[in-house]
C-alpha cells in the first residue's frame, strides 16, 4: 500500500534535514581541525582551578562562620545558665 503523499513529503524533508546536518557537522569538524585549541584548553583549565580555589575559600568561610556561630550560641547559653538577666538581652548574636 503506498504511503500518503504528505507522509512521503515529510520523510523527504526529514532526509534533506539529516543530510544538511551531516554536511554542517563535516564542515564544522573541518574548521575545528584547522584550529589550535590549546590556548582555549589552557584558559579553561586556569578558569577551573580558579573556580575550585574560590569554592574552597567559600567553604572555609562558611565553616568558620558556622563554628563562630556555634561558639556564640554556647557562650550565650553558658552566660544565661550562670547569670540570667531580667531583661533577657542577648549579648551576642
Amino acid at each position: 500500500m503506498p504511503r500518503p503523499p504528505k507522509t512521503k513529503a515529510l520523510e523527504e524533508a526529514l532526509e534533506k534535514l539529516q543530510a544538511a546536518r551531516e554536511d554542517f557537522a563535516q564542515a564544522f569538524e573541518g574548521i575545528l581541525s584547522q584550529l589550535d585549541l590549546r590556548p582555549i584548553a589552557q584558559a579553561l583549565a586556569a578558569w577551573r582551578q580558579a573556580a575550585e580555589a574560590l569554592q574552597e575559600e567559600a567553604q572555609t568561610v562558611y565553616d568558620d562562620a558556622s563554628a563562630y556561630g556555634s561558639v556564640i550560641k554556647i557562650v550565650n547559653l553558658c552566660f544565661y545558665a550562670v547569670a540570667p538577666r531580667s531583661d533577657s538581652t542577648v549579648l551576642c548574636h
